[in-house]
């Protein structure tokens, strides 16, 4: 099968995007090192879609042929979120303190109403012909030989039952860097997250409501040596958690029937490495080893939709970096072994 095959349709694919945001930013010096900001953003964003999905799952391709499924989306998201952050710098005797205390809000509701879309029922076993009716309405095409211009003229409605979802979360947090002398540094922050998300709609020909609520700590720590100005070493240590429909729909985190109950995803980073400048600073060299622990791990089946395939998962690995100059030269180098 030639790569470059498409099959889609000229008369049927399309996709329109938009996307409008605004940013406001209020900063405050309070005096003794202390500054008080906020930071608020609002976007809105559309995404409007039909594309060909060759469905080779239908069990055609074994017979040459192709049926143009589809996907489709058109839906309209609103967001909104806010920070709140104090930050601040002081001794506490000979070891130095820069901190940032503060609290974020977000919303986002996401209304998806996509299309239904002529394309005919082709699977093997259980629909029509691709090579007969499928070929005459442009339904299906041919594996080796595909062409977009086929005057397809299937019917395109908009589906009567739009699914909806939003989320909101609130946070606290609060993190410091502490310099203990100038070549040691010890940072470490605290995170506490709530969140509430529910969602509703038809998935599959099955009618869903569906909430999700809960609270969570995150947190963080890192150690930073700098045996020279021109080098430094660091190990460093964060967690993340990612409940389910955090996206509001605009992703493969959706919320369903079959996710809702469903506990937050966790992820934890272990990383370790150095740094240093040659040459003046000319040239930066970089090396570190990671790892990453995921535990409670949901993913999206094409067929089932959202189900949780694993307990665990590890990504562990080790990436050397350079880039800068070398006299005339520029160097931008890398190698990421995972």
């Amino acid at each position: 099968v030639d790569r470059d095959n498409f099959y889609g349709l000229k008369a049927r694919d399309f996709q329109k995007t938009r996307a409008d945001s605004v940013t406001f930013l209020f900063s405050g010096d309070l005096g003794g090192g202390w500054v008080l900001s906020n930071t608020t953003r609002y976007s809105d964003s559309r995404n409007n879609y039909i594309v060909t999905n060759p469905d080779d799952s239908a069990g055609n391709v074994a017979n040459g042929y192709v049926w143009r499924n589809t996907k489709s989306r058109n839906s309209h998201n609103q967001g909104m979120v806010s920070n709140f952050n104090l930050a601040g710098v002081f001794d506490t005797g000979s070891i130095g303190h820069s901190v940032a205390i503060g609290g974020e809000l977000s919303a986002s509701d996401s209304n998806n109403r996509n299309y239904v879309v002529d394309t005919g029922n082709f699977r093997v076993g259980s629909g029509d012909d691709c090579a007969t009716l499928g070929l005459q309405t442009y339904n299906c095409t041919t594996l080796d030989n595909p062409d977009p211009n086929d005057p397809w003229t299937g019917s395109i409605t908009r589906n009567p039952t739009p699914s909806r979802a939003s989320a909101e979360d609130y946070s606290l947090y609060a993190f410091d860097t502490v310099t203990i002398v100038p070549q040691l540094l010890l940072n470490g922050g605290v995170r506490w997250t709530s969140y509430h998300i529910k969602g509703e709609g038809v998935s599959r020909g099955t009618p869903y409501s569906e909430r999700n609520s809960g609270d969570f700590f995150t947190w963080q720590g890192g150690v930073i040596f700098k045996p020279t100005e021109a080098t430094s070493l660091y190990v460093s240590y964060a967690d993340s958690k990612t409940p389910p429909g955090s996206d509001v729909g605009e992703g493969s985190n959706n919320i369903g029937s079959s996710n809702g109950n469903y506990e937050p995803q966790s992820t934890k980073n272990w990383e370790a490495g150095g740094k240093a400048e040659l040459f003046g600073g000319g040239l930066l060299l970089t090396a570190a080893v990671f790892r990453a622990d995921r535990d409670n791990i949901i993913d999206n089946d094409p067929v089932a939709g959202p189900i949780n395939v694993a307990d665990s998962a590890r990504l562990q690995g080790f990436e050397l970096g350079a880039t800068g100059t070398i006299g005339p030269v520029s160097v931008v180098a890398g190698y990421t072994l995972v």
